[in-house]
C-alpha cells in the first residue's frame, strides 16, 4: 500500500507551503555570503590525523565473489532484474538499473520520483537524463516534469553519509539516500574514506568498494563540523590528490555499535556531533552451529567449558581452520597439482591463498595442530574458537581466560583474529565439511539470516549473566591492534571481572551539528530550509526490518546474479514495501512546492514588502562583494 504522502504527490493534492519572491530575494544574499565563508576556520587542521587514533571495521564485501549478470542486449538484462528494467547491456553485463531515475522511479512506475544527480554522478549524468540537475542547467525531458520542476527551485545543498563497511550500516545509507534524492530532491553522496572508492546506490556499475582500512567515521564528521559543507570542501580541497592526501567528510554515520568509544564520545562532548536512537537492538555473542549443541548440550553454556576437566574436550572438538594453501602445502598429498574432495587446484592468488572456503574450488579443512595436541600439551592445549579481526570490538580472550576456558584464535591478525571475509568462509567451510565451529559472531547480520532454519543455525553460547561490574571491567580494555603482548594484558589483575556475556545494545547514529547548520541556515528564510536534517533525525531501522531487508538479499542470492546489484535491490523492495513508514520520517510540511506569482498581482503591502527585501539583498551584496 503506497504512503500518504505519494498518493497525495500522485493526485496532486499534497499540502504545498507558498514562498513568495521577497523570501527568493532574501536566499540569494544569504546564499552569496554562505558561499564566501562556507568553512567555520580557514582550513581543516592537519593534526587531526595525528590526533585520532583511527579504528575502522575491515571490508565485509567481496566483488571478486559476486557474479555478474551476463548480457546481449538491454532486453536479457529487463528480464532478468524485474521488475527494475532501466538496466543496460555494458560489456556483457548488466548495469546498476538505480542509474537511471532511481529506487522509486521504477518501483511505482513514474518520473515523479527521478532522483536528483549529485557530484559523484558522472558529468553528464542530467544530460543523459539519468537523473536530474539540481541547478535546472541540464535537464531533459525525459528527467524533468512538473514535480521535479517543484523540486529544482530549492537547490537543497548535498548531504555526504558515511560508508562504513557493514551490510546493514550500508542499507541504512541507502535508504537515506533514496529517500532524500527522490522523494525530497536533495543530493545525497557516501563517503569511503578515499577518492576512487565508490559505493554509491546509483553507481552505474554497481561498485560496492570496501571503505578504506584507514578511514573512521570520527574524522569524518569531524571534518564535517568544520567544514559544513562536505560537497564545497571536497571539491576545493581534496578530490583526486590520492588517497594519501584525501580527508573525508560525513554529516552522518547511519549505525554505531559502541557508544562508549572514546573517540566519539570527544566528538560528543566537543559539540561537534549527536548522538541519535537507530531503533534497533543489536547482539553478539559466542555461537556455535545448531546440530553441536543438540549433539553435546554442555557446549552451549560455560558451565561445560571451563576448568581443566573441559580442556580435552574442547581441544578434540573444535579443531584449526585451515587455509587453502596451508592445505595444498602441508596437507594435500600432491600439493594440489591434482584434485580430491577438498581443494579443486592450488590456489592462484593471494587471496584465494588465505582462504578459508571457496564454492567448488575449496571445500575447507579442519586438523589438530600440535599445539591443540592434549597427549603432547597436557596443560597447555586447546579448543579454536574464531575471534574477530583486532580492530573490531571483542573481549573473548579476556573472557575465556579469567573463566578458565581453554579456547583460543590462531587466525593471521597480530593477536589471532581473521578477516570478516575469512570469518564467512570458516562458518562456510563448517557447514560444508560438517565440523563443529565455535565463533564470535554478531546480529543483525546476513549471516547469520543466512543459516536462519538450518543445522548450521548461529546457536549462542551462554556465558555468566552480564553485570555493571563486568561491563564497566571490559570497558577499560581497547585498542587489541596495539599491544606488545596482548595474552599478559588479557590477563591483567584490572580485567579479571571481565568474565560475563555480551549484554544487547542499542544501536545509534551520529550526526555531525553542522549538518542541522547545512540544511537550516539561520540566514535563510525557514521555508527553503531542507528536510534533511529532520529526515535524519527521524530515521529509525529497527532490527525487524533489517531482517527483512536481510531476507530480501537472500532470497535474492538463492537466485543468483550479482550480490552488488541483489544488495541493492533488495534494500530498494524494502523501501517500496515500507513507503508508510519511510512517510513518518518526513517532516509534515515536506515535500514543498515554490509558487512563483506575479509581481503585479500583489497588494499594496506586499510590494512594500519585496520591494524592502529587494533593496535590503542588494544593499547586502554590495557589501559582501
Amino acid at each position: 500500500q503506497p504512503s500518504l504522502r505519494l498518493t497525495k504527490n500522485e493526485n496532486e493534492n499534497q499540502p504545498q507551503e507558498t514562498t513568495s519572491i521577497m523570501w527568493i530575494a532574501a536566499s540569494i544574499g544569504a546564499r552569496l555570503y554562505r558561499n564566501r565563508h562556507h568553512h567555520r576556520g580557514s582550513s581543516i587542521n592537519g593534526f587531526l590525523l595525528l590526533q585520532i587514533i583511527i579504528i575502522m571495521t575491515l571490508a565485509h564485501y567481496h566483488p571478486s565473489e559476486a557474479t555478474l549478470i551476463p548480457c546481449q542486449t538491454d532486453q536479457d538484462c529487463s528480464e532478468a532484474l524485474k521488475p527494475f528494467t532501466s538496466s543496460h547491456c555494458s560489456d556483457g553485463f548488466c548495469s546498476n538499473p538505480f542509474y537511471t531515475g532511481g529506487c522509486l522511479a521504477q518501483y511505482k512506475d513514474t518520473t515523479n520520483y527521478w532522483r536528483v544527480c549529485h557530484s559523484d554522478d558522472p558529468p553528464d549524468a542530467a544530460k543523459q537524463g539519468h537523473c536530474w540537475d539540481p541547478n535546472n542547467q541540464h535537464n531533459t525531458p525525459q528527467n524533468y516534469n512538473n514535480t521535479t520542476h517543484s523540486k529544482l527551485s530549492f537547490r537543497y545543498r548535498e548531504v555526504r553519509v558515511a560508508h562504513l563497511g557493514w551490510e546493514s550500516a550500508t542499507f541504512g545509507a541507502w535508504i537515506l539516500q533514496i529517500v532524500l534524492s527522490e522523494l525530497l530532491g536533495v543530493p545525497v553522496t557516501l563517503e569511503s574514506g578515499g577518492p576512487n572508492l565508490a559505493a554509491d546506490f546509483y553507481q552505474p556499475q554497481s561498485r560496492l568498494d570496501p571503505p578504506e582500512p584507514q578511514s573512521a567515521e570520527v574524522l569524518a564528521l569531524r571534518n564535517a563540523f568544520e567544514a559544513v559543507d562536505c560537497a564545497v570542501f571536497q571539491e576545493q580541497n581534496q578530490k583526486a590528490k590520492g588517497a594519501a592526501d584525501y580527508t573525508q567528510c560525513a554529516h552522518v554515520a547511519p549505525e554505531l555499535w559502541k557508544e562508549g568509544d572514546g573517540m566519539r564520545l570527544e566528538i560528543v562532548e566537543n559539540g561537534w556531533g549527536e548522538y541519535v536512537e537507530l531503533g534497533a537492538l543489536a547482539e553478539q555473542y559466542w555461537y556455535i552451529p545448531k546440530y553441536v549443541a543438540e549433539q553435546d548440550p554442555t557446549l552451549g553454556t560455560y558451565s561445560g567449558l571451563v576448568g581443566e576437566k573441559n580442556r580435552r574436550k574442547l581441544a578434540e572438538t573444535f579443531l584449526t581452520p585451515t587455509s587453502w594453501k596451508d592445505y595444498c602445502d602441508h596437507i594435500s598429498n600432491s600439493t594440489c597439482e591434482e584434485p580430491d574432495n577438498v581443494a579443486q587446484r592450488y590456489p592462484q592468488t593471494p587471496p584465494e591463498e588465505n582462504s578459508f572456503f571457496i564454492a567448488g574450488s575449496y571445500t575447507g579443512h579442519f586438523r589438530k595442530t600440535p599445539e591443540q595436541d592434549c597427549d603432547l600439551n597436557n596443560a597447555t592445549c586447546y579448543g579454536h574458537i574464531a575471534d574477530y579481526p583486532c580492530d573490531w570490538a571483542s573481549f573473548l580472550p579476556i573472557q575465556a581466560h579469567h573463566l578458565g576456558i581453554a579456547l583460543k584464535s590462531t587466525g593471521p591478525d597480530p593477536v589471532g583474529g581473521y578477516s570478516y571475509s575469512q570469518l564467512t568462509q570458516i562458518w562456510a567451510a563448517g557447514n560444508a565439511t560438517r565440523s563443529p565451529v565455535m565463533m564470535m559472531w554478531w546480529n543483525p547480520e546476513y549471516l547469520w539470516n543466512r543459516y536462519l532454519g538450518t543445522e548450521y543455525e548461529f546457536t549462542h553460547v551462554v556465558l555468566p549473566p552480564p553485570t555493571a561490574s563486568c561491563k564497566a571491567s571490559l570497558e577499560e580494555y581497547n585498542g587489541r591492534c596495539t599491544l606488545n603482548d596482548p595474552e599478559a594484558q588479557y590477563a591483567s589483575p584490572e580485567l579479571a571481572a571481565g568474565t560475563c556475556d555480551y549484554a544487547p545494545q542499542s544501536l545509534r547514529k551520529m550526526i555531525s551539528t553542522s549538518l542541522q547548520e547545512l540544511a537550516q541556515d539561520p540566514e535563510e528564510p525557514s521555508e527553503l530550509w531542507s528536510p534533511a536534517y529532520d529526515v535524519i533525525r527521524n530515521y529509525q531501522l529497527t532490527e525487524l526490518h533489517m531482517g527483512e531487508i536481510f531476507q530480501n538479499w537472500q532470497t535474492m542470492e538463492n537466485n543468483g546474479g550479482d550480490t552488488r546489484l541483489n544488495l541493492r535491490r533488495a534494500t530498494c523492495q524494502w523501501v517500496g514495501e515500507n513507503l508508510d513508514l519511510v512517510d513518518s520520517w518526513i517532516p509534515d510540511s515536506y515535500p514543498r512546492t515554490m509558487v512563483e506569482q506575479d509581481f503585479r498581482t500583489l497588494n499594496n503591502d506586499d510590494k512594500n514588502s519585496a520591494y524592502t527585501a529587494a533593496f535590503v539583498v542588494a544593499f547586502v551584496v554590495s557589501v559582501l562583494l
